[in-house]
């Protein structure tokens, strides 16, 4: 990954259990590694995560991790189907379709395009029940191929007289498993519902304050500061998350402005409502969230 500036870059290579950094603002390449112990213990835990017996995590999965998820949820809350055979990325592909069996869900229905080769999935397409022209959601490859990319790809080079730096990373220790009862959600977050029926709700936010730009109601979100290694990741990480009264880390932007156009005024609060979500922000400092009809959450509130 490499980020640009109009005069510098910072680029990010990561091969398995090592990772480089390169900052051209300070000429600097940080080298981060395991140690022995946790290098073969990173090692067992990539074996099972290519084994599927490790959770999905990241912000944006890919279409295989998408697809599990959803077929994850048939046993109980769906019904699965065959569709027609389609092309994704120019390969044939068949269509696995989830269907929730919830009538008041907005989700209409899940279609995974599954490589008719290799048996991977190729795109994950999400429907509204609103809308039975074109996907609300679509992840999926443009391109893809099955070939083992050469070694050379993830090799890194540091730059003729660039500083380099080793530094040696611990493993985190595995959280122990706990059932998903009440008890082990955080403070403020309850659970309710079954399904595609689930509503999130959390109480005790300061709505007020994260809309005008309080750098401590911010922090409270993202919790505590990190500091990093090389000084351009530093520079990179405190324009999204400055210094405690250092000012707002959303800049000048207007948040109430947009936050009043993107949602509607409702007796309980504030309501955002897509094809695909709703949310909504009580007056008394809750957010609840669901893939469920707006009326659903301003019951739930009241």
């Amino acid at each position: 990954m490499a980020l640009l500036g109009d005069t510098s870059e910072y680029s990010v290579v990561q091969d398995g259990a090592e990772a480089w950094t390169y900052s051209s603002t300070d000429d600097a390449v940080v080298h981060y590694a395991l140690d022995d112990a946790d290098t073969a213990r990173y090692e067992d835990l990539a074996a099972k995560a290519k084994a599927g017996d490790l959770p999905v995590s990241g912000d944006l999965p890919t279409p295989e991790e998408a697809g599990r998820q959803a077929v994850s949820m048939v046993r109980m809350f769906s019904s699965v189907s065959l569709d027609a055979q389609t092309t994704v990325a120019g390969r044939d592909a068949y269509q696995l379709v989830v269907t929730p069996k919830s009538q008041t869900t907005l989700i209409g229905r899940i279609v995974v395009a599954v490589d008719a080769e290799t048996d991977t999935p190729l795109r994950l397409q999400v429907w509204s029940r609103a809308d039975a022209e074109t996907p609300a959601l679509e992840l999926g490859f443009t391109d893809v191929t099955f070939a083992t990319p050469a070694d050379s790809v993830l090799a890194f080079s540091t730059p003729p007289g660039a500083s380099t730096k080793d530094v040696v990373v611990p493993l985190p220790e595995e959280p122990a498993e706990t059932p998903m009862v009440p008890g082990t959600l955080p403070d403020g977050v309850t659970v309710s519902g079954l399904g595609w029926d689930t509503v999130v709700q959390a109480a005790g936010l300061d709505v007020d304050g994260l809309l005008a730009g309080d750098p401590s109601s911010a922090e409270a979100l993202a919790g505590p500061r990190r500091t990093f290694d090389s000084k351009g990741a530093q520079e990179l990480y405190d324009q999204f998350a400055p210094e405690e009264g250092s000012g707002s880390p959303l800049g000048s932007l207007d948040t109430t402005a947009l936050y009043d156009q993107l949602t509607t005024a409702v007796p309980e609060g504030r309501l955002l409502s897509s094809a695909l979500l709703s949310v909504l922000v009580t007056d008394d400092g809750r957010v609840l969230v669901g893939a469920v009809p707006a009326e659903t959450l301003q019951a739930l509130a009241r």
